[in-house]
């Protein structure tokens, strides 16, 4: 029985996370826009990020001027971490600050 309460609660758990993590409030939608993305794999994101802080794993810089996005991303994740990581912040070049 403890192990059925437990299982619960972590199904319940998984799910209230899902539900989190599909919030999108966009700021912006170049979808179907030209957009320059220039992407670096930083070996020391200190020195590469605009606003770095501790735990930092990418960023990306959308300027609207002349319409480019420039990401940055960690060299020493693991490559699945590295491509959900760059896939994130490519989302920012495409709709802002779409998260809170």
């Amino acid at each position: 029985m403890k192990k059925l309460a437990v299982l619960l609660l972590i199904i319940v758990g998984l799910f209230s996370c899902a539900d989190y993590e599909n919030t999108f409030e966009p700021t912006q939608n170049k979808e179907g826009e030209s957009l320059t993305i220039t992407i670096k794999i930083s070996d020391d994101l200190s020195k590469d990020a605009w606003e770095w802080e501790q735990g930092l794993t990418g960023q990306a810089l959308y300027s609207k001027g002349n319409n480019t996005c420039e990401v940055v991303v960690a060299s020493q994740l693991p490559l699945k971490k590295r491509q959900e990581v760059l896939g994130h912040e490519i989302m920012h070049c495409l709709y802002g600050d779409y998260h809170k």
